[in-house]
């Protein structure tokens, strides 16, 4: 489902709007604690809030989605029927980084049955561990190179670089909470509490949209697509399900020209499958334009996401991304 809504952020670039004043949940105690476990040149965040998603409507949809296509599944259904804390319960927040040299981190934030959780990684069966400086790190004998550390009974903290989980540990040198501009993204999405994806690099922009999009023509005007300096998607499923997407431009003329070039690949898209899905779902957005961003937003009942779906089934977007 996650897929289908970037796949929808991307399609909704095609049109221009009026400037409005949005509504922007704060970051949270938890989230601005956690940053300080992530890298500080973290190019892409993804933040789920697994509480908050289990209060809502749309919960067990997500859980088929995510479970039935995911290869990792299994290990956390195993997790979960081993230790009683899971993305059904006991898992809070799951917050994944990347960096663009490689260093991909995980935090995991737990609820209860701490024990439990910390004995699955004690079992010399299934783990290699090893002590630093009061703390002890688990790797996952002949499967994985990820290194795991329970911070304290709570977190957990997954780094494939283990330098950098020592430097956490050591309490050596700066956070992601020190990427002032980074932060700033995250500030501005508006949904922080179920879901969101944010990047400071904006190659992955070029990326998606060509990826995403069904018509083979050249897209026009790479070096606009190049001006975009960072996006971010969030989605709320409390009341139904509404999707913003913010991508921010170098200038304002840049944002005016990409809407407009995008613009123009869409329609062609759109001529070639005469797709009245995107017809339909359409009439339901909002656009919102202001100086160097464009903000999307629209809010989805049940058969709009299952259109939703359907229409990335047939564009095998899985397979593409």
């Amino acid at each position: 489902m996650m897929r289908s809504f970037i796949h929808f952020a991307v399609v909704i670039l095609a049109f221009a709007g009026c400037e409005k004043q949005i509504e922007v949940s704060p970051i949270s105690a938890s989230q601005w604690n956690v940053f300080r476990y992530l890298p500080e040149n973290t190019q892409l965040l993804m933040f789920i809030g697994f509480e908050n998603l289990r209060q809502t409507n749309h919960w067990q949809q997500f859980i088929d989605t995510t479970l039935g296509s995911n290869p990792a599944g299994k290990w956390l259904d195993d997790f979960e029927s081993e230790t009683g804390a899971g993305i059904r319960q006991g898992i809070a927040e799951v917050y994944t980084a990347s960096t663009w040299d490689g260093n991909s981190t995980t935090v995991v934030l737990f609820t209860k049955n701490f024990r439990a959780v910390s004995a699955y990684f004690e079992n010399p069966l299934r783990f290699n561990a090893k002590e630093f400086d009061g703390h002890k790190i688990f790797n996952m004998r002949g499967k994985s190179s990820s290194n795991f550390c329970l911070i304290d009974q709570s977190i957990l903290l997954i780094a494939n670089n283990e330098e950098y989980l020592l430097s956490v540990l050591r309490g050596e040198g700066n956070s992601f909470k020190n990427n002032d501009r980074f932060i700033s993204i995250i500030q501005q999405i508006q949904f922080k509490d179920h879901y969101w994806i944010a990047t400071d690099n904006g190659s992955y922009a070029a990326l998606l949209i060509e990826k995403l999009l069904s018509t083979k023509k050249e897209l026009p005007a790479k070096e606009i697509l190049g001006s975009i300096q960072d996006i971010s998607i969030s989605a709320d499923f409390a009341d139904g399900v509404n999707i913003s997407s913010i991508w921010k431009c170098k200038d304002s003329k840049n944002a005016y020209l990409l809407s407009a070039a995008i613009r123009s690949a869409i329609a062609l898209d759109l001529l070639a499958g005469h797709d009245k899905i995107l017809h339909s779902l359409f009439d339901k957005m909002e656009i919102v334009r202001k100086s160097d961003k464009i903000n999307f937003e629209i809010s989805l009942n049940k058969k709009d996401i299952e259109d939703l779906q359907s229409l990335a089934k047939n564009r095998n977007l899985y397979q593409n991304l």
